[in-house]
């Protein structure tokens, strides 16, 4: 055997005494459910998934610190709450150490196995790793009130004609909002571009169906950044409408909830390491992938299931958003 096998050979014999993994997982509950069914099918190593959003996820973490207490294990969420809350909390460790495979440690590996030839690190402590990468949903249409030839780029969205006919997500919200608007204020069109927008005279929601169920029944003609899986619910049910392809100008590469880190001091320390590798490998992201309907960054795993508006597409202008700063 080679000598990243016989680690993993180790790592599993360690995390069998241990048990199980005490994992903070984001995502649908058929991500929790297909990463919690896989690990233990393969492994026999129970996955105690603690599910919430990453407010609650890091709010419960904070406090077990505050009382001394160390239960976690491994955080697979969004990297927002990661980089914004856990990591300057001291509540991130070192997972780099956690690395066997050779995609996660081999220069040559890494460079044919992850897209843009690198490791998706997001910050340049090595905290937090984003393995997903799809492209951030800009618009969705109401066919009969916008015509596929009036909407191409991002500057179209200011056409006076568009005025109160415009729905957005909050903007000012974390997650997609305030990463699309970051995205398109700072690398794509400059800050102003916001105060044109609202000149618009656009609506907020935060919720992500309602602004889709607001574009079917013909309430407003554009939904700016919407949720592509909203968008895919309400086309399956017939509506007419159409999550545009990316602008002219480019669009955002976000992770979504694809973002992984070690918690520090880990209760698990082997299982945690075990879940990493997993996950990060082939078989673990695609078992995401599948469950998620989410574009992987590992090219190697397979996206002929995937809805097409998550498929990253040659001769995009893509803008990588995962970055601490």
């Amino acid at each position: 055997k080679k000598t990243w096998e016989m680690e993993m050979d180790r790592t599993l014999t360690e995390a069998k005494k241990e048990g199980k993994v005490v994992v903070f997982l984001g995502g649908s509950n058929e991500v929790r459910t297909a990463l919690s069914k896989g690990f233990n099918e393969k492994y026999g190593i129970v996955v105690d998934a603690v599910s919430g959003s990453g407010r609650e996820q890091s709010e419960r973490l904070l406090r077990e610190r505050r009382a001394g207490l160390f239960l976690g294990d491994v955080y697979q969420s969004g990297v927002t709450t990661q980089i914004i809350t856990l990591k300057p909390a001291g509540v991130l460790g070192d997972m780099e150490k956690t690395f066997i495979l050779p995609e996660l440690k081999d220069p040559k590996e890494i460079e044919k196995i992850w897209w843009n030839g690198k490791l998706p690190w997001v910050d340049p402590e090595h905290k937090t790793f984003a393995f997903n990468a799809f492209p951030q949903a800009w618009a969705v249409t109401n066919t009969t009130l916008v015509r596929p030839n009036e909407m191409k780029a991002l500057k179209d969205l200011l056409d006076p004609k568009w005025k109160g006919k415009i729905a957005s997500y909050d903007l000012t919200t974390t997650g997609p909002g305030g990463k699309i608007m970051s995205t398109i204020g700072l690398e794509i069109m400059g800050m102003d571009y916001w105060k044109q927008f609202a000149r618009q005279e656009p609506v907020f929601t935060r919720d992500h169906r309602q602004l889709v169920d607001w574009v079917a029944h013909g309430k407003f003609a554009i939904g700016f950044a919407p949720e592509t899986a909203e968008v895919a619910l309400f086309k399956k049910e017939g509506a007419a409408i159409l999550q545009l392809p990316p602008p002219e100008e480019g669009i955002g590469i976000t992770t979504g909830f694809g973002g992984l880190a070690l918690i520090d001091n880990p209760a698990h320390p082997n299982a945690a390491k075990l879940f990493i590798n997993w996950l990060l490998s082939k078989e673990g992201l695609t078992v995401y992938t599948r469950a998620g309907d989410i574009h992987s960054r590992r090219l190697d795993v397979p996206t002929d299931f995937l809805t097409p508006e998550i498929v990253r597409q040659p001769g995009v202008k893509y803008f990588d958003t995962e970055r601490e700063d």
